[in-house]
């Protein structure tokens, strides 16, 4: 009897998380919309004096890097620099920024490596216990007869089958093991593709919300800028190298900051 309750129990909390699913899965759609109209807006929009036309600068500029000054991340906006990590340049370290059009590239990188383990364990496990189980699930609304032979031929099978799953378990654990280590692969991933800024971009993050309101510093900033710089050469009427500074606005960096905090956790 008490197998057969927790069978049922089972089966009932299948059905629910169904139902469940499904009013999450509508929910999601609001969000995945909001998501998609953010990845197709404008990914870079950059300014200049108006000598070179904004489509070459923001081309240029979002398919080669953009980059900031860590120098300057802490001095105050609108009377020593624009915005943090921008100001004089000359003499100071560069930090720059390439990862933001591969943002969704590795994303996508990373959720198929975590897709791996579970295709593996699918077709080594080859819907043995789907197979045991069938017609348990759904006990709720079966007869109470029913459900009980069900139970007892399982219960009988897996008296008689005992010991002779070895390969079963170890496919179970290799995948476990295999998940695991998927883990620990790409948060090295995730810090080797930020720069190495990954393993402690949590733990600043919330040292910045303890912080007191006048002297604290967004860390996810410093790491996802919204504003940075980028230069731009050509040469001028004369054949003389011109050099051109452009503010360039990442305004995906908003939702990247966001992600990466979530997967932080």
């Amino acid at each position: 009897m008490a197998v057969f309750g927790m069978v049922s129990a089972v089966s009932g909390f299948i059905k629910i998380r169904y139902l469940l699913d499904k009013a999450v899965i509508d929910n999601m759609n609001y969000d995945c919309h909001l998501i998609c109209l953010l990845y197709h807006s404008d990914p870079i929009s950059c300014i200049n004096d108006g000598s070179i036309p904004m489509h070459v600068i923001n081309t240029f500029c979002w398919i080669t890097y953009t980059f900031s000054i860590p120098g300057q991340q802490h001095r105050q906006i609108g009377t020593e620099v624009a915005a943090h990590g921008l100001g004089n340049e000359f003499g100071q370290e560069k930090r720059y920024h390439s990862y933001y059009q591969w943002v969704p590239f590795v994303l996508f990188f990373q959720g198929l490596l975590f897709y791996l383990p579970h295709w593996i364990w699918k077709s080594l496990e080859d819907g043995k216990m789907r197979s045991i189980t069938d017609g348990l699930r759904g006990l709720i609304t079966m007869p109470e007869d029913y459900g009980k032979e069900r139970t007892n031929r399982i219960i009988k099978y897996l008296i008689d089958s005992l010991n002779s799953h070895a390969s079963y378990s170890f496919a179970y654990y290799f995948c476990e093991a295999l998940n695991f280590a998927n883990v620990i692969l790409n948060i090295f991933l995730v810090d080797k593709f930020l720069g190495g800024a990954f393993m402690t971009y949590g733990t600043d993050v919330i040292k910045f919300s303890n912080m007191d309101q006048d002297k604290r510093y967004d860390p996810m900033i410093e790491i996802f800028p919204r504003l940075t710089k980028c230069t731009f050469h050509k040469f001028g009427p004369g054949g003389s190298p011109q050099r051109h500074d452009t503010l360039c606005v990442l305004a995906l960096n908003i939702l990247n900051e966001k992600i990466y905090i979530f997967l932080w956790q």
